[in-house]
């Protein structure tokens, strides 16, 4: 297990810090300045591009905390992903889900031999 429970002491909920693989695309004109100020300030590891690993402490669900926090920290549009690896608390397994944006067709889609092409008939 990779999470594990901060203590706050007065029978305020305590924080979880869970480890979490950010996967970012904000396009050409993305608002990189404000997302790698985001990154530093949570001491995010760089693991290749646009792929960042941090320790994150939240309350609650991790995507939805994590999707607010982000929402306040850079300019979120309609060509923002961010696609979020992690622990999750219930079931100890991991979870991968797009948090902005959705998911594309794959650039390697149709590469693999014996893929079937597809004939236009018009």
């Amino acid at each position: 297990m990779f999470g594990e429970a901060s203590q706050i002491s007065m029978g305020v909920p305590s924080l979880v810090k869970n480890v979490v693989w950010i996967s970012y695309d904000l396009g050409v004109r993305g608002d990189y300045d404000g997302l790698y100020a985001w990154l530093d300030r949570h001491n995010a590891k760089e693991c290749g591009d646009s792929l960042a690993f941090i320790s994150y402490e939240y309350k609650g669900s991790l995507p939805n905390s994590l999707k607010a926090d982000l929402k306040t920290a850079f300019k979120i549009d309609g060509r923002t992903r961010i696609y979020v690896i992690y622990e999750d608390d219930q079931s100890g397994k991991f979870k991968g889900k797009f948090i902005f944006g959705h998911r594309k067709q794959a650039p390697w889609a149709g590469y693999a031999p014996g893929t079937a092409e597809i004939e236009d008939v018009a």
